[in-house]
């Protein structure tokens, strides 16, 4: 049988590649047994492609067809600043505006005064190992309530009588959720001295995520209606505090199981909120009727 090299020579080869037409079935069959290189070695290959001035492992580069499509980049409106009280009530109308605001201030408030209970407890019962806790917490409390006034101006006295109506309206509920979580604590933690403080910590955590939750769920609404992304950071202050409740938590080995009351105990405390906001509302809309 004659060899390959005698009857298919690389010239035949090197117009195959360099886009000439094969007429000859027997070009075409070398063509389509180019890479066997058991059958036919490496030498007629490598020299076939030295004649067109490339290698055998070279990608031939194609140019791209130009259609003159274009894909313009998406981009997201973000708005220039914050939402003012007159905007945000022009999106949402007064009621739910004054929701989306009020019920997060409101809990946060009720668990900074949880905080400040836990706080005085480690201060009449002496524990020292919790001052340096103590002292971060009682700092982070003062400056997020002194932001919080400079924000409110003239009306921080309107919102603290809103605050004084909230406290009353939640007392007994306050001593409802308080023994269900020192009861929880006393399970949990068996045969420890001060469960009070996990409870109240817990207490203090739980509130403050609910917070954050709701604050999230709320930032999904503002993006929908202004058709932009809206992510608000949580407050430092109030990252810190919870921070420092979770690391106090360790301190009595593991952290305390969160049960279905305990959360109950939250949601409650955010139904108090909205109704003081409802009656609000109500008064404000009364008030505006007389006046006409």
């Amino acid at each position: 049988m004659p060899t390959p090299n005698k009857f298919f020579p690389p010239e035949i080869l090197t117009k195959a590649l360099s886009g000439g037409v094969l007429k000859d079935s027997a070009s075409a069959s070398y063509l389509n047994a180019i890479m066997d290189k058991f059958k036919y070695g490496d030498a007629v290959v490598n020299q076939a492609f030295h004649n067109i001035g490339t290698t055998a492992l070279a990608m031939p580069l194609i140019n791209p067809i130009d259609l003159g499509i274009r894909f313009q980049p998406k981009e997201n409106k973000v708005p220039e600043h914050g939402l003012t009280s007159e905007e945000c009530i022009k999106l949402f109308g007064a009621k739910e505006a004054v929701l989306m605001n009020f019920i997060p201030q409101m809990l946060t408030a009720i668990a900074l005064e949880e905080a400040q209970k836990y706080i005085d407890y480690c201060r009449d019962n002496r524990l020292c190992e919790y001052k340096k806790h103590n002292r971060e917490m009682r700092k982070c409390i003062d400056e997020y309530n002194f932001e919080l006034r400079q924000s409110y101006g003239q009306a921080w006295y309107s919102y603290q009588n809103y605050l004084a109506r909230l406290r009353e309206r939640v007392d007994v509920d306050l001593f409802k959720c308080w023994c269900t979580f020192t009861n929880e604590a006393a399970r949990q933690y068996i045969g420890c001295e001060h469960k009070e403080i996990p409870a109240r910590v817990c207490f203090v955590r739980m509130i403050l995520t609910f917070c954050e939750d709701f604050d999230k769920q709320m930032d999904k609404v503002i993006a929908e209606r202004l058709d932009a992304p809206c992510h608000r950071k949580q407050d430092p202050y109030i990252f810190l505090i919870s921070v420092l409740c979770m690391d106090i938590v360790e301190t009595f080995g593991h952290k305390m199981e969160i049960t279905g009351m305990m959360s109950l105990c939250v949601n409650i405390l955010a139904n108090r909120c909205r109704q003081i906001v409802d009656e609000i509302m109500s008064e404000e809309d009364a008030a505006e009727s007389a006046k006409t």
